[in-house]
């Protein structure tokens, strides 16, 4: 599972106090392959969209022009970095590439320095061993990107880890790795 679907799906934020005139009750559309136009994206409801920002996967992720256009359409942006559905197991040295690779493509984008970058954890998380590289994975981002723009994508137990040792506020629970006893984070935003 990733984080984009091919068919477009709402993800729903609360919580949130980040780029001027966002509705931080705001629900922004996740798409990959997909590109909906502006007006399709409105006519959704939508006030935003969150896109992959991931340099190893071109054919999903967003574009300098898509970005630009839904700047001009005063759409919000957000991305979702994954090369890789476990780099977060890798703990702090791929946390730090992986942010340092999202900022600079983030840039080259036209995102800003406030609009929002979640780094996916596509995988069960169940050891303490994993949980801890998860957390320093996130310390490192942090350190990159800063605690107020970094969210995480995963499943309840990342959020859980997430929510409580870290001051990480933007949680993205995945559907698709929370099965274990249909859990839904309260802290998913």
């Amino acid at each position: 599972s990733s984080p984009g679907p091919s068919a477009p799906s709402a993800v729903t934020r609360t919580g949130y106090t980040g780029p001027k005139g966002w509705d931080p009750v705001a629900e922004l559309l996740d798409f990959s392959y997909d590109r909906p136009t502006v007006a399709q994206i409105r006519a959704a409801g939508r006030a935003g969209v969150i896109r992959y920002v991931a340099s190893g996967r071109p054919a999903v992720s967003a574009t300098k022009a898509e970005v630009d256009t839904y700047r001009q359409a005063g759409l919000t942006f957000c991305g979702v970095w994954q090369n890789g559905k476990d780099r977060a197991l890798g703990g702090w040295v791929k946390g730090l590439n992986d942010a340092r690779d999202a900022a600079a493509y983030c840039t080259g984008l036209g995102a800003t320095a406030t609009d929002p970058v979640y780094f996916a954890v596509d995988v069960d998380v169940t050891t303490s061993g994993q949980l801890a590289a998860v957390a320093a994975y996130f310390q490192a981002a942090a350190s990159v990107l800063g605690w107020a723009r970094l969210g995480a994508y995963g499943d309840f137990d990342v959020i859980q880890l997430l929510s409580t040792a870290t001051p990480l506020g933007l949680f993205w629970q995945s559907a698709a790795t929370s099965h274990r006893g249909n859990r839904l984070h309260p802290a998913a935003n």
